[in-house]
């Protein structure tokens, strides 16, 4: 989809975020590409409303990361992933936006402004638009889930709908056959997408906690954003996918017994992905990192080793002196009077 290093690169040394593009053309136009065209009325035809082109909306927000680190251009280009590629997208999409709030949050735009106290409600309710009911939500839950060559693709609306209607009963010969032909295509499809779809929910799960966490360590837990709407809906699909797959009898959780003989072996539990041969980046750091978190959480869940961890992953793109005034604040004048001045070679 994208390199996720290569979009978390500085603009320039001395302005890493770069300039505010808010009034720049090529802004202005992928603002009005995530719109659409409205329904028209040319004389006494009318013109059905079109949605965003979103493979256009991608790569517009794309060409501007080089230029800007900007929120809104990013939650802009997470929607289009979401559009593009599915909840895959919609993972990568939050990985993105969760190492850019780690990276940039002291200079990302829009900006926090000394003047005012560094208030971040435009940051926050740039964030807010991720629980939007219509911008955001509908279309994850439209977004599908399973398909099959034979009897077609489903997403959570039509699950929902399909096993109301099966529990009322309500209709004779009516929409009780349907969730049989949704759990049809579930078996007709391929176990590694359902499961690749399972993990990629997983995945956003543990974005969206990030988030949330670093967010709230930032402003403070009375201004953070509230992403419950999103995370329970996320939580929904991870459930329907997990009932399949167990349906299918891949097993989500081993025995106590099991884990003791198999512990060395991750690639062992089919839930999580492999870990790297070699560690050659930050971002491979972040992978494994996260690999470990899901495995704690699944099959530990009272370990505070997770804790831990997501407060590590908090650092990896800090210098020493960033780590030391995040860790331990007053120590940051004592490192100094021991470093001594630093003069430009």
């Amino acid at each position: 989809m994208f390199d996720l290093k290569l979009l978390l690169n500085p603009v320039s040394e001395e302005n890493p975020s770069g300039p505010n593009l808010e009034y720049d053309a090529a802004y202005t136009a992928l603002s009005r590409a995530t719109q659409g065209k409205p329904e028209q009325e040319l004389g006494e035809t009318l013109v059905s409303a079109e949605p965003p082109k979103w493979d256009e909306v991608q790569q517009q927000a794309l060409d501007l990361f080089p230029r800007t680190k900007d929120l809104r251009v990013t939650t802009w280009l997470l929607s289009a992933l979401l559009h593009t590629d599915g909840l895959f997208g919609l993972r990568e999409g939050l990985h993105l936006l969760r190492e850019l709030l780690a990276v940039y949050w002291q200079n990302i735009h829009p900006q926090l402004d000394p003047d005012d106290k560094n208030d971040p409600t435009e940051r926050i309710n740039i964030l807010m638009l991720l629980t939007d009911p219509q911008l955001m939500l509908l279309s994850v839950r439209e977004t599908p889930l399973v398909y099959s060559k034979v009897f077609g693709r489903f997403n959570l609306k039509d699950i929902l709908l399909a096993s109301r209607s099966e529990h009322t009963k309500a209709r004779p010969g009516g929409q009780v056959s349907e969730m049989a032909t949704i759990n049809a295509a579930f078996t007709d499809a391929s176990m590694e997408a359902i499961q690749g779809t399972s993990d990629a929910v997983s995945g956003c799960i543990d974005c969206m906690q990030d988030i949330e966490a670093f967010v709230a360590e930032k402003v403070g837990v009375k201004y953070a954003p509230n992403f419950k709407d999103f995370l329970e809906l996320l939580k929904e699909i991870g459930k329907v996918l997990s009932d399949q797959l167990r349906r299918h009898g891949v097993k989500e959780e081993v025995s106590t017994e099991e884990t003791q003989v198999n512990a060395p072996s991750l690639s062992a539990q089919p839930s999580l992905p492999a870990v790297p041969d070699q560690i050659t980046s930050r971002e491979d750091v972040f992978r494994v990192l996260d690999q470990v978190i899901n495995y704690y959480t699944k099959y530990e869940p009272s370990s505070p080793v997770p804790l831990l961890l997501k407060r590590s992953k908090q650092l990896i793109y800090k210098d020493f002196m960033e780590i030391l005034n995040d860790l331990v604040p007053t120590g940051v004048a004592q490192a100094k009077v021991i470093c001594g001045p630093q003069t430009k070679e």
